[in-house]
């Protein structure tokens, strides 16, 4: 707190119900600027503790604090100027210390400290997409080197280590929008991670490229009737080469695997129509299951975990005619509730409730004209829905603020 704080007091008297007790009440309103420092180990998805400790030169033995557990606290959201970056929670919490002024001639005089605490949670999506996604990206497009046959090492390596500099210029892109501090935020492992991932792959395709040379190059000076005793002799660089194996083809392109798979055929024992069919049908079925994802919580609509049926309930949503509002009409059509559609333009609720007759398979839908700007809309389409309803189960005002 500066010298802007300022702190305006009043009081009031009420008599209480209870013995004919008078309880006077003093009242603050602080205004000024507060510091509090935050603590970023989980930086972007941090929450923060915003308190402000009260004290007074009077000890415990002359008075204490009590929450008031009649009158609940709260913080005024509307006021709050911040919202673009942080999002403000309604709950305080309330804690009780005492205070003793230590090397002071006075260290026998204990004070009470009361601390109240709100929390303010920060909105991550502006780090998510530009700092998690993109390195996020960066790291995917890594697992291309793969599908490189290993005798091309020097293409391997050469895009591997672009992109390992192309993630440090980034990070250091990145630490200009953090916060300076002494320790690792979570930011910041994510992205030391993606470097030392890029690392590693780098030394993975350098010790296969050796294995394979070397394979290649024994192979060559021996004769078939050796080819077991080899195998026998190489088998911790067997185990290398069939993870980089199956890696490749399950990431890499089938046109590419005739060459490799017919030059390391002895080595695996494995032909190459096999490889390029595993290959195939390893990718068909990551595309089903991307498209079946994709269909499911994306193209699809609404969903709702929720299968209650709302048989002979009378359900009103404001602005179905397109939209979210559209979309739960349909929703609720299916399981059997009774729809109005309260729209304003005629002709598009028209046309909405064809499709929501259509796609639910309940004729059982009907528009009512809403104007939610206009207070007199609102009390004529009350009046009418009164009229003819007995009762109404659910409304849900879609439109408006």
């Amino acid at each position: 707190m500066g010298d802007s704080l300022r702190d305006d007091k009043w009081y009031s008297i009420n008599k209480t119900n209870e013995n004919g007790l008078i309880e006077i009440v003093e009242h603050h309103k602080f205004k000024g600027n507060f510091w509090e420092r935050m603590e970023l180990n989980h930086f972007p998805y941090d929450v923060q503790e915003l308190s402000i400790s009260l004290t007074t030169p009077l000890t415990i033995n002359d008075i204490y604090f009590i929450e008031n557990k009649q009158k609940p606290s709260g913080v005024n959201r509307t006021v709050f100027s911040d919202q673009q970056s942080w999002h403000l929670y309604e709950h305080v919490e309330f804690s009780f210390e005492q205070h003793r002024e230590e090397y002071s001639l006075n260290y026998d005089q204990i004070h009470p400290v009361l601390i109240c605490t709100c929390h303010v949670g920060r909105k991550c999506g502006y780090y998510i997409w530009n700092a998690y996604f993109l390195i996020f990206l960066i790291i995917s497009a890594s697992l291309g080197t793969f599908s490189i046959s290993p005798s091309n090492s020097h293409g391997r390596l050469q895009i591997t280590c672009t992109l390992l500099l192309t993630s440090v210029t980034f990070r250091w892109v990145v630490n200009k929008s953090l916060p300076t501090i002494s320790y690792l935020t979570a930011l910041d492992i994510y992205a030391i991670a993606s470097i030392v991932a890029l690392c590693i792959m780098n030394i993975f395709h350098g010790v296969v490229s050796y294995l394979y040379y070397n394979q290649i190059y024994l192979v060559s000076y021996l004769t078939p009737n050796n080819t077991q005793e080899l195998q026998l002799s190489l088998y911790p660089e067997y185990f290398i080469c069939r993870i980089d194996h199956y890696v490749l083809y399950k990431f890499g392109p089938t046109f590419n695997h005739a060459d490799y798979c017919l030059s390391i055929e002895n080595f695996w024992k494995i032909n190459s129509c096999t490889w390029s069919f595993i290959s195939g049908f390893n990718r068909a079925c990551l595309n089903a299951v991307v498209l079946y994802v994709s269909n499911k919580y994306y193209w699809s609509g609404t969903q709702c975990p929720s299968h209650d049926r709302m048989d002979g309930k009378t359900v009103v949503i404001t602005g179905s005619n397109t939209g979210i509002g559209k979309y739960t009409a349909i929703e609720l059509a299916k399981r059997g509730a009774h729809v109005i559609l309260a729209c304003r333009d005629r002709k598009r609720a028209e046309k909405a409730l064809k499709d929501i007759c259509r796609l639910s398979g309940n004729n059982n839908v009907e528009i009512e004209i809403l104007d939610l700007a206009s207070l007199k809309s609102v009390r004529e389409c009350a009046k009418r829905l009164r009229r003819r309803l007995s009762k109404l189960d659910v409304l849900i005002n879609n439109a408006g603020e």
